[in-house]
């Protein structure tokens, strides 16, 4: 996933123009993904209908590049960075899936769309900043510090990909092993922090949100 932040000084700078850009790119930690599915089988063909919920963590470290407007800087380079955080995002999609073999083992690919609510809260960094070189920095070698904390929930739709195969164990059981890479909307911060150094955050947004999960479930198949 990719962070985006944009802040300014206080005043009339933050009306005209944003005086920091800044670019994140960090990996969530793992976490629990739940489920529940209703569907119709045509042939090999299956409709289903879905309900999802996957929590877990971004806690690992990021790398980011930032750009200053205000006085031509293109590269402000991150020295070191700390993120801590969770990401919730719970779904209602529609899949349709295909089975490639059929008997006592079906193999299954499939894809869905959805509405999903995703959460990103407690995200926490706290970034050094520097001057990558005299030529970037018009001669000004200086650091900066910055913190800041934020919370962003949006509803949006999301994307999925599925593979799995289903074995029977007694009709009208099976056991079921599906593997899922779900892709989903990005979310904008809840509401404005101020920056340690003084800045303010016009906009902080999550986006390229993405997470592969792997399920093992039993089906009860009705008619069989």
């Amino acid at each position: 996933m990719h962070h985006t932040g944009e802040s300014c000084l206080p005043g009339a700078a933050c009306q005209n123009h944003l005086e920091y850009r800044q670019d994140y790119a960090s990996h969530g930690g793992s976490g629990l993904n739940f489920s529940a599915s209703a569907g119709y089988r045509i042939s090999r063909l299956r409709f289903e209908i879905t309900a999802m919920q996957h929590a877990g963590t971004m806690n690992n470290g990021y790398s980011s590049l930032a750009h200053v407007d205000a006085i031509g800087i293109r590269d402000h380079r991150k020295h070191s960075v700390a993120t801590a955080g969770n990401l919730r995002t719970r779904t209602m999609a529609l899949g349709i899936y295909r089975d490639v073999t059929a008997g006592a083992a079906t193999s299954y690919l499939g894809a869905g769309i959805g509405l999903t609510r995703t959460a990103a809260d407690g995200i926490y960094y706290e970034p050094t900043y520097s001057c990558e070189s005299a030529l970037s920095c018009a001669g000004s070698h200086f650091v900066s510090r910055n913190s800041h904390a934020f919370d962003a929930r949006d509803w949006g739709i999301s994307r999925h990909l599925y593979g799995g195969v289903d074995y029977d164990i007694g009709a009208p059981f099976l056991l079921g092993m599906k593997l899922a890479y779900s892709f989903f909307a990005g979310v904008q911060e809840a509401g404005q922090e101020e920056l340690a150094s003084g800045m303010q955050s016009v906009g902080m947004s999550v986006g390229g949100i993405n997470h592969l999960s792997f399920s093992v479930g039993i089906k009860y198949a009705l008619g069989k």
